[in-house]
């Protein structure tokens, strides 16, 4: 084990830079500008190394040579493997994360607590990259822990408000009892097979590890919001900064859900049992979801149940995937996640900007702040040609070869959830044609929109667009989750 080994590269990357950026800002004095900055610069190293290191995996899993990993294969061992669907979840979250920072770069909400957020969001980058990349147990509970502080200090950031310390303490209690039924879950397992690594246990579980396996459903099941393991989520998206809530909605919190299927397979369960679970948890998670945003009165509340329907959307295709074993059904949740983390960070990032009731932005970036929340809140609705409705159409086609009743009535449910969604989305979009005085803007005080903001915006707006209109790369990309 090397730490020249390129699996452990991007780790580095961004765990060294978080410690060497909490030192500049400390010994130094750094403007906001300058610390965002720097951390897109890592961020943008550690993205470099992601493409070196997809290459690389792309051609170990080309021939029949080792796939790349970092540790120890041994009695005991912890090992992290390198995957070409977990590189490029870690590439989406960089891409998205970029994007945050750029946005916090110029975002007042953060200039208080400026030297712990940017550390904190490469840690939970880092976090992110591990938990993909894990190749054992106690991995997968480490690196849950780990964004689970991460998190919990980012929602912190806000700490001005006692809703952001509740929310915040809600996200630690929930987080930590959630990586506590996952380490009881390892426990269980180790007990009966003297074995962490997944690849050493896969084929061998019996009772323990489907107990095991049990736990760790439940443990990731509360870290992603399944119903009713929900609670924590809506007050957390709410109360934390426009920045931390679209980092939050877009890629951390649903990022468990793709570890999920092959922690539940390795440790005895079956893909039709593992399936039939996700599919009939989706059907929660979407009515929830949705009946639930109906009700909400702050935009920011609907867009956090929003949320746990989408994670109902993705749960749902993952679980005809399993439960029919259709690999292209996978590959249509990983594709309808890409879109997802694109669109949701944009309708957080966005409409922080259209609902201020301080700051009047000047010329035409008062538009181009509507139109972004426009194209974000456009494609979670699934209006074509956005990435949302794409996505959704890809998940549905994959579903229709099943060809079976269960399937079927799954289907029709999806259907309705989205149709129901449009209740709250459309008159989502009253903001976009809001007047000042709707808003509650006093013009008396106002500023420009710092460039930085534009860019993230920008950026994300694009994405959104080139997922819908042009999904071919992307969902080559996304059918390495499938592949395997």
């Amino acid at each position: 084990m090397t730490l020249g080994n390129p699996v452990s590269l991007p780790i580095l990357i961004l765990l060294g830079g978080a410690f060497l950026l909490f030192l500049i800002s400390r010994l130094i004095s750094s403007s906001q500008l300058s610390l965002g900055i720097m951390t897109v610069v890592l961020c943008m190293i550690a993205f470099g190394s992601l493409v070196y290191l997809f290459d690389q995996t792309g051609k170990a899993e080309a021939s029949t040579i080792q796939p790349l990993f970092w540790g120890s294969l041994g009695q005991g061992g912890s090992i992290l493997i390198a995957t070409p669907w977990a590189v490029v979840f870690s590439g989406i979250s960089l891409a998205v994360g970029i994007c945050v920072i750029l946005f916090a770069s110029g975002s007042q909400e953060i200039t208080p607590n400026r030297k712990q957020f940017f550390p904190l969001v490469l840690i939970s980058l880092s976090g992110l990259y591990g938990l993909m990349t894990a190749g054992d147990l106690f991995n997968i509970y480490l690196f849950s822990e780990l964004l689970c502080i991460s998190a919990c200090g980012m929602i912190m950031v806000n700490r001005k408000s006692i809703g952001a310390v509740q929310a915040a303490l809600k996200y630690l209690i929930m987080g930590t009892t959630a990586t506590l039924v996952m380490l009881l879950g390892l426990a269980l397992v180790y007990r009966e097979s003297g074995q962490i690594l997944m690849s050493a246990i896969s084929g061998s579980a019996g009772l323990w590890g489907r107990i095991g396996a049990g736990c760790f459903v439940v443990g990731l099941g509360l870290k992603i919001g399944f119903v009713p393991l929900h609670g924590w989520l809506p007050d957390a998206y709410d109360y934390a900064s426009d920045a931390v809530s679209g980092l939050l909605a877009g890629v951390i919190s649903i990022s468990a859900l793709f570890i999920l299927p092959g922690i539940g397979l390795s440790l005895g369960l079956s893909g039709e049992e593992l399936g039939l679970i996700l599919l009939l948890g989706s059907f929660l998670n979407m009515f929830v979801g949705n009946i639930t945003a109906l009700t909400q009165k702050k935009t920011k509340r609907v867009l956090a149940y929003s949320s746990i329907a989408y994670t109902g959307y993705m749960m749902f295709s993952l679980g005809i995937g399993l439960y029919f074993n259709i690999p292209d059904a996978l590959s249509a949740t990983f594709f309808l996640f890409i879109g997802h983390a694109m669109m949701k960070s944009l309708a957080f990032l966005s409409l922080g900007l259209i609902k201020d009731e301080t700051v009047r932005l000047l010329h035409g970036r008062d538009l181009f702040s509507r139109i972004v929340f426009f194209v974000s809140i456009a494609g979670l609705a699934g209006i074509p040609p956005l990435a949302g409705f794409t996505g959704k159409w890809v998940v549905i086609v994959e579903a229709l070869r099943a060809k079976n009743i269960l399937a079927s009535i799954s289907i029709a449910l999806f259907l309705i959830n989205s149709l129901i969604s449009l209740g709250y989305y459309l008159p989502m979009l009253r903001l976009v044609f809001a007047t000042e005085s709707d808003r509650g803007i006093r013009s008396s005080k106002s500023q420009r929109m710092p460039f930085v903001i534009i860019l993230s915006l920008v950026i994300l707006g694009s994405l959104v667009l080139w997922i819908g209109i042009q999904p071919t790369n992307w969902m080559d990309w996304a059918a390495w989750f499938g592949s395997k």
